[in-house]
């Protein structure tokens, strides 16, 4: 049945995306022999993440030199990361991609854990203790300055514990440290006892090492005491360690509340078999769905960029009704991308739980392989029908950026001088997300080989996700109970405003993103090894058959300086 609906289809296209890829490759070649790029090589394009690493590994917390050094790691990182976005570049798609999108994360990330908060002073993470071990007191180790304070540039600043309790605005709630800490002596998988907070470790060294590189890692914050709020909280019985072990502890009805998941929050995994077979299924789901979506995408000279958004040139295996339709070959070709980045994401982030907590687990990672460590990346579309535009990108879409996102804002908001709860200080918070968002993405769109528009696509689209969402308030507090107050009363009256609202919304603006991505070719990127629908004849290349991962993907390079030769991508 599939393959009689491509049998119009599957003779050669004249120019396919084969041919594309290899026009890029040829540009990629003759943009370094001139001397316009330089390749993608490592280890010397990974020196900025490397010092803000070496630097965190170095104590800090009774030394106002040391603390200030931070803000020069910063500005090495970026300086390096900027570098990187600007002249290396990769003959390999993917890796085109992650050029920009990674040396720019890795700005903002470093940003918010040197610049915006101190992570080595402030930040703590769930850890097992040791029968063995020994509880020190905190001002015993660190030399504080009364209870839980230390001293920076000059003054104190008391460390914080974030996991607390939340409000609605800022799951960073500052309390007292507590005033013991826990020191890992022995490998994760031999650590016993209770679960406590674990600051930064003095020693040993690859403990300290096991703690920097988690900090570097983890942008999500679960098993730290800066946990984003739409994550769930750890079990109860973690809980209640934890509230054994700290110097300023929870109340039981915290631990109750903490302990009851509220409807925005997304599901925990409390075994390691849920979460093999959730992220097995997850995994298969998404890797079958991207390789029907990016076969489908292939035939359209689009998803090439090739044609425009409005082109009538569309596969012909489409009903004539779309075809000869510009609303519908429209949203034809803007739901398609969010499908496929959507699974692609989600296939992706399923390695991750799948490898650390399935394959190594609690016996080799100790508390990094618990299940409970890794709950999932999406929430429930059913978000986006109660909450619109917002609860698309803050309660269903991905979390994985918005610790940085989130606490940028906050950091503005607060050099502002604004009130933290106001409408000033939100709109302020959500054009900071929104706009490190519209970074990132127009980042990775400048490093990919085709012509795109960084700033007028990609940054500009998230830029105009706050004013949708002021927008969508704005109708439902104030038009629709007067114009339509059934509308407001009704609650799948106002599921089925929030679902036009948002569709319509991305209908006028996503053209600005998904026009961005074609060009720039995102969609030649091969995200999957082996193609069952390619390997059957369907792809609209003769080229096309099983295996998806040919050509070379990592050689030898020698640069113009010894520092500058290594893998190159």
């Amino acid at each position: 049945m599939f393959k009689s609906l491509f049998s119009s289809t599957t003779a050669p296209q004249s120019v396919t995306h084969v041919d594309v890829r290899r026009q890029y490759d040829a540009q990629f070649d003759s943009a370094i022999q001139a001397g316009e790029y330089e390749p993608f090589v490592y280890p010397f394009c990974t020196f900025g993440a490397l010092v803000v690493i070496l630097y965190l590994l170095i104590p800090h917390q009774n030394s106002v030199f040391w603390r200030r050094m931070r803000y020069v790691a910063f500005a090495f990182n970026a300086f390096f990361s900027a570098y990187a976005i600007r002249y290396c570049r990769t003959k390999h798609m993917p890796a085109a991609f992650g050029v920009g999108l990674a040396n720019a994360w890795s700005i903002v990330w470093c940003w918010t854990i040197l610049v915006v908060h101190d992570a080595q002073t402030e930040f703590k993470r769930i850890e097992r203790t040791e029968g063995s071990m020994r509880i020190i007191k905190a001002e015993e180790e660190n030399v504080a300055e009364g209870n839980g304070s230390v001293v920076s540039d000059g003054e104190p600043h008391s460390t914080t514990q974030f996991d607390k309790s939340e409000d609605s605005n800022s799951n960073l709630i500052r309390r007292r440290a507590p005033d013991s800490t826990v020191y890992g002596i022995h490998a994760p998988s031999k650590r016993m006892g209770a679960f406590a907070w674990q600051p930064f470790p003095m020693t040993p060294f690859v403990e300290r090492l096991d703690w920097v590189i988690d900090i570097f890692c983890n942008f999500r914050g679960m098993g730290w005491n800066w946990r984003i709020p739409w994550l769930p909280p750890p079990p109860r019985r973690v809980l209640e360690q934890l509230h054994q072990n700290s110097g300023d502890p929870p109340s039981l009805e915290e631990i109750d509340s903490l302990s009851r998941p509220p409807r925005t929050r997304i599901p925990r995994y409390d075994s390691r078999r849920t979460l093999i077979l959730t992220n097995l299924r997850l995994f298969f789901t998404s890797y079958l769905v991207l390789d029907l979506l990016k076969t489908i995408m292939m035939y359209d000279p689009y998803f090439l960029g090739l044609a425009s958004l409005s082109s009538p040139t569309a596969p012909p295996f489409l009903p004539s009704l779309v075809r000869d339709s510009f609303a519908l070959r429209r949203a034809y070709r803007l739901i398609l991308p969010m499908l496929a980045a959507k699974h692609a994401l989600e296939m992706i982030f399923a390695l991750g739980p799948l490898f650390f907590s399935g394959l190594l687990g609690p016996d080799l990672l100790g508390a990094r392989g618990a299940p409970w460590m890794y709950p999932r990346s999406w929430g429930s579309y059913a978000r986006v029908l109660d909450a619109g535009l917002g609860g698309w990108w803050g309660l269903w879409w991905h979390q994985t950026f918005r610790f940085a996102f989130a606490e940028s804002g906050r950091w503005a908001v607060a050099r502002l001088g604004l009130e933290r709860k106001g409408r000033k200080a939100r709109a302020v918070e959500l054009v900071v997300a929104f706009g490190l968002s519209g970074f990132l993405h127009a980042c990775g769109s400048a490093t990919m080989p085709g012509k795109s528009s960084p700033v007028s696509g990609s940054c500009v689209f998230f830029l105009l996700q706050p004013l949708g969402i002021v927008l969508e308030r704005y109708v439902q507090a104030k038009l629709l109970p007067e114009k339509l107050p059934m509308v407001a009363r009704r609650r799948w009256a106002r599921r089925v405003w929030n679902v036009v609202f948002v569709h319509a919304w991305f209908f006028l603006t996503a053209p600005l993103l998904c026009n961005d991505w074609a060009r720039s070719g995102i969609w030649l990127i091969e995200i999957i090894p082996v193609s069952p629908l390619r390997g059957m004849g369907l792809g609209p290349a003769v080229e096309d058959g099983w295996w998806c991962w040919g050509g070379k993907w990592v050689w030898w390079h020698w640069g113009s300086k010894w520092w500058k030769s290594g893998f190159a991508f």
